[in-house]
């Protein structure tokens, strides 16, 4: 085994095996990060620091659901922490609410707050009735219970895609405008990060009545 950082490798982990005298068995990869195998075979990435004389293990994850490498990754984005000032423990709890958080953030809930942000700025009752409907009607079999950022275009595109198949045009320029509308509001929330989904499907995607020009898909 290697000195300094990185001193395990991928075959050291891959073959690592309980202690004889059950016990506990540490196998240090060096900054912190070590790999601690349980009596019963279990396996798990731990990180140790120390700050102000006060020493904090955090669990990383299981071996090998995580591998060695991202591991490291992991580690190695605590140390970055760590140096920055940051208490990684705490940081850890934050991080873990946060996803907790963005788990609940789904296309529904998020479509239920633009719609009540709809309400109170006055839309008019069958505008609103329209949207509802229409969302109900055509996205939440696929998408409703789906955490919005994990929604990607290629999903979006196969709930509307159904749309396109009944010839109701001008129901799918509707809706694609409505689904530009719901992230982008989750946009603005911070519910969702990245690009907007419906954007690319503006284009050359879906299709377009003959001889008119719909506006939600050009």
């Amino acid at each position: 085994m290697r000195q300094g950082i990185h001193r395990l490798t991928a075959l050291d982990v891959k073959n690592a095996k309980p202690s004889p005298d059950g016990r506990a068995r540490i196998l240090p990869d060096g900054g912190g990060l070590r790999l601690c195998i349980y009596p019963n075979g279990s396996q798990y990435w731990q990180f140790r620091s120390k700050k102000n004389g006060k020493e904090t293990t955090l669990q990383l994850g299981t071996y090998p659901r995580m591998s060695l490498a991202e591991a490291r990754e992991e580690a190695q984005r605590l140390r970055r922490q760590k140096d920055d000032g940051l208490d990684i423990a705490q940081e850890r709890k934050l991080e873990a609410v946060q996803r907790k958080a963005d788990a609940s953030a789904t296309f529904r809930a998020v479509v239920e707050r633009l719609l009540d942000a709809k309400q109170a700025n006055g839309i008019s009752p069958s505008h609103f009735k329209k949207i509802k409907q229409g969302i109900e009607a055509n996205l939440y079999a696929d998408l409703g219970d789906l955490p919005i950022q994990k929604i990607t275009s290629p999903m979006l595109k196969t709930a509307l895609m159904p749309i396109q198949k009944r010839g109701s045009l001008n129901m799918l320029g509707f809706m694609l405008g409505i689904s530009r509308e719901i992230f982008n509001y989750a946009k603005a929330e911070g519910l969702f990060t990245g690009d907007n989904p419906a954007e690319a499907l503006k284009k050359n995607v879906f299709a377009r009545h003959r001889g008119e020009n719909m506006k939600a898909l050009c």
